[in-house]
């Protein structure tokens, strides 16, 4: 049996479905294939569990220094079944929300294995039955990513776990050494710790967070020893051994760590394997599929987006991926600056950032200025105890413009997107100088940071 409609999207994560809702409300007929769930890994093993187990952690986090805000308690305990409960009830309630918007839409839903056998036709095998699905406008390959389960790590989803393991535990490990110490390391870190895990972090590179700016991963691994814990950075881990009650594992630089369990966060590999994509060509040597900013493979009628194209880990980026994948399959000229999409680690403080490092925007030829300022400096820190952080702008001291905004502070997942803004329309630092921010706000250490940039310091 063979059908066909304008859009043919494979993959139903935050990539393919906000893809398949860019087309619709186009005019365009859709038919959305999903092996799984809906949502896929953002929303069912990735940032939405991770956000909800987050928020409970922050609490926590909150109530232990109440007393700064004369709030006395007698001490609370946090129920880890009923927060996973929280947790299973969040993702449920999106995805019937994702559901109820493809019925709307009059989105075709197609549950089954995807094969792509020809660039504008995949293969979809469900409940013994093998039917074709032709795209007369676009097929985008949108199948995510899951975690990286290198085989000289003896996984054993019990001891030995990846990040989908973590967030399904029954409960919070006495001790727990995490191998990876970007984002998700970094959220993991932060969130089991809270729960009263013992916490030790490895990381190969030097530093953690190590892909940020340079300032950030100095003050986040001051975050760390603050609240004492463990990162060992410059190794690796050599070897594992599981025993009856502990993982022991050896680490390169001659140092051995002992958990409860091992959690190993060191990057994602494609979910290309079981698509047989047809041209085999477009298959790097690692994986993922070559495509460019906005999805062209180019192969006529072949689109790309999200995790499986290897450029930007972030379910937003996916959805913007597919949605101008949609765009320039319908005719349209699409448009997407990689170098403008935020990313933003949810810990306490929140990090964020957007465009350029400095170290970057040398690399890049750029004449690079730089400006920062601390946040303890503004009135609405000081009121609600939140101190640690600060903005940093870098700008072209030719050009004036900005190049890139490096947040750490209360809110920075939300104050990074004047930094997305600014490079997107190409701003100059004078212009975030000449908003008025709001007093008081933490927002204001963004204006702060510009005079200062400009030689013009006010609260500096």
């Amino acid at each position: 049996m063979t059908k066909t409609s304008d859009i043919v999207i494979l993959g139903g994560g935050p990539g393919g479905y906000v893809g398949a809702l860019a087309a619709a409300v186009r005019g365009a007929s859709v038919t959305l294939i999903e092996r799984d769930r809906v949502g896929g890994t953002c929303l069912h093993r990735g940032c939405i569990p991770t956000k909800t187990l987050l928020a409970t952690a922050h609490l926590a986090m909150s109530m232990s220094k109440s007393e700064v805000f004369a709030v006395k308690h007698k001490g609370f305990e946090i129920d880890f079944g009923a927060l996973m409960k929280r947790k299973n009830d969040v993702v449920s309630r999106l995805e019937k929300g994702i559901l109820a918007l493809l019925k709307k839409r009059k989105i075709e839903l197609v549950s089954g294995q995807g094969k792509v056998v020809a660039p504008d036709t995949v293969e979809v095998e469900s409940n013994g039955k093998t039917e074709r699905i032709t795209a007369s406008k676009g097929l985008i390959i949108a199948t995510g990513s899951k975690p990286a389960m290198p085989s000289a790590i003896p996984f054993d989803g019990e001891n030995i776990i990846t990040s989908d393991e973590a967030l399904s535990l029954a409960r919070p490990p006495a001790s727990l050494c995490i191998i990876g110490a970007g984002a998700i390391g970094f959220e993991m870190a932060e969130l089991f710790h809270a729960f009263g895990t013992e916490v030790t972090l490895v990381e190969a590179l030097n530093g953690v967070l190590p892909t940020l700016d340079v300032d950030i991963s100095k003050e986040a691994a001051r975050l760390l020893k603050r609240r004492k814990i463990i990162a060992h950075t410059g190794t690796t881990a050599e070897t594992f051994d599981a025993g009856p009650k502990k993982v022991r594992v050896e680490l390169g630089n001659g140092k051995t760590v002992e958990a409860e369990k091992v959690l190993v966060v060191i990057g994602r590999k494609p979910n290309t394997e079981d698509i047989e994509i047809d041209p085999p060509g477009l298959l790097q040597q690692n994986g993922f599929v070559a495509a460019d900013s906005t999805g062209k493979t180019g192969v006529e009628k072949l689109f790309a987006a999200g995790d499986v194209t290897g450029q930007l880990m972030l379910a937003h980026f996916a959805s913007a991926q597919c949605s101008a994948a949609v765009v320039a399959a319908l005719g349209e000229e699409a448009h997407l600056d990689k170098n403008a999409v935020p990313g933003v680690v949810y810990t306490k403080p929140e990090i964020a950032s957007v465009g350029l490092t400095e170290d970057a925007a040398k690399e890049a030829g750029h004449k690079v200025k730089s400006a920062r300022f601390d946040v303890r400096a503004l009135g609405r820190a000081q009121a609600e105890d939140e101190l640690i952080g600060f903005v940093k702008i870098i700008g072209d001291e030719e050009s004036g413009r900005v190049l890139g905004m490096h947040i750490m502070a209360h809110g920075a997942g939300e104050l990074i997107h004047e930094g997305a803004i600014a490079i997107t329309k190409k701003l100059k630092v004078s212009d975030l100088a000449e908003t008025v921010h709001a007093h008081p706000g933490f927002s204001e250490s963004i204006e702060e940071a510009a005079h200062l940039w400009m030689g013009l310091p006010r609260h500096a």
